[in-house]
């Protein structure tokens, strides 16, 4: 019986791809404090005719300046600045300026340890088929 014969199960493999591909390569703006990238907006702020974003302190995005890097975030590689100013508002007269960036929502990694031990897994679902390909073909 060959999986792809069936137009739902056909349908639904098609659609997934699609999703996962176009979600992974979204771009988003922030503000870029040095370290750290505040992604979520909070308004304009006008100032000599000029649109200032204004941007919340809340869920830093932190900036990782190599691949060795064991914080999650986005590689500094990854940023292009706006060329426009931004405001981190922190609290009453505690506005903080920066530069906004773009970044790509696919760039977001983590140097996790258990990045280590993948090949485990590989292995494991290797036996695993290995194992079902010998006991489908004894009977």
């Amino acid at each position: 019986m060959h999986l792809l014969k069936f137009p739902v199960l056909r349908f639904i493999i098609i659609l997934t791809v699609i999703l996962i591909t176009s979600c992974a390569a979204m771009a988003a703006t922030g503000c870029n404090l040095g370290n750290d990238i505040y992604p979520n907006p909070s308004g304009n702020y006008f100032q000599w005719d000029n649109n200032v974003p204004y941007y919340t302190p809340a869920n830093p995005i932190h900036i990782r300046f190599w691949n060795g890097d064991n914080q999650c975030g986005v590689i500094t590689t990854a940023l292009q600045t706006t060329g426009r100013q931004c405001i981190v508002n922190f609290g009453a007269n505690q506005d903080r300026w920066g530069s906004e960036v773009v970044y790509s929502t696919s760039e977001q990694s983590c140097n996790v340890p258990l990045d280590d031990y993948v090949w485990l897994l590989f292995v494991a679902a290797g036996g695993f088929g290995l194992y079902k390909i010998k006991s489908t073909l004894g009977h």
